[in-house]
């Protein structure tokens, strides 16, 4: 077996052309015992992919589309966190020429050049002791739906090798390599994704997210931002603080109270820091 194949880091892989939701196939597998141990399921594309809130997930082919299952690991309010931490890890190391322009929109969010990259959707199934968490990634698909606000790996390099020439000037990115216009590699991505995951998860286990902090600091596009956050109840509007240990994001109101909340969906009032 090739180190390198995903299928070294699970105990089983399904892999599908086309399906409505690698997310609801990975649940029901859960449910009725196909899936054994740590799986994971891949599609070429999805019909219905899920994102938070029921939302639909744009999904067709091109893209890196997958739901892996984990069994019995420690439950662990951040792992949404830290799983965005290891998906901008693999990113960054195998495309450098991102570093500068991919952040983190807490809680699910990877962004790149401003747009949404892709997005995580964890859940742990008590019944089963499973967690299921989705990823979707933009990488060879193209956005069609400039609605989306959305980008993929592909496009941003062709929109960078584009700028460059037609602007005649040197920038961070003068050196593409030439694999950068080529298609990106979703099986190396994959792997490195959860090589991350596996190899830094005791660290999580034993330490919630402080041996991470410095990474989310880094990538976060969040902080000293004036915001928005919708929970289930109601809206709260304050300046974000950071995030504790646990992967709650910190509000500061106006009262100068400081509240942690561990869900919501964000929207960023101000295009200004606010300290």
């Amino acid at each position: 077996m090739n180190k390198m194949d995903i299928a070294f880091l699970f105990d089983q892989v399904y892999r599908y052309k086309k399906i409505s939701s690698t997310y609801d196939k990975a649940k029901n597998y859960t449910i009725t015992k196909k899936g054994k141990g740590h799986f994971l399921i891949i599609a070429e594309s999805q019909s219905a992919g899920k994102g938070r809130n029921n939302n639909i997930w744009y999904s067709p082919e091109g893209g890196l589309w997958v739901t892996a299952a984990f069994y019995n690991i420690p439950l662990k309010n951040c792992v949404t966190i830290f799983s965005a931490l290891m998906i901008i890890k693999a990113i960054t190391k195998i495309y450098k020429d991102t570093d500068t322009d991919i952040g983190l929109k807490w809680p699910n969010d990877i962004i790149l050049a401003g747009k949404k990259l892709g997005g995580i959707l964890t859940t742990f199934c008590t019944s089963t002791k499973y967690l299921i968490m989705g990823v979707g990634i933009n990488t060879n698909n193209s956005i069609i739906d400039k609605d989306l606000d959305a980008i993929s790996l592909k496009d941003y390099y062709r929109q960078q090798n584009y700028e460059d020439k037609s602007n005649c000037i040197t920038t961070k990115h003068k050196q593409l390599d030439e694999n950068m216009l080529m298609d990106i590699n979703n099986e190396e991505l994959l792997y490195e994704i959860f090589a991350n995951f596996f190899h830094y998860l005791p660290q999580l286990v034993e330490n919630d997210l402080k041996p991470f902090c410095d990474d989310y600091y880094r990538f976060s596009i969040l902080e000293n931002k004036n915001i928005t956050l919708s929970t289930q109840f109601q809206d709260y509007q304050g300046i974000v603080k950071g995030i504790n240990k646990d992967g709650a994001i910190l509000l500061k109101h106006q009262s100068n109270s400081i509240q942690p909340f561990f869900s919501g969906s964000v929207r960023i009032k101000k295009n200004i820091d606010i300290i």
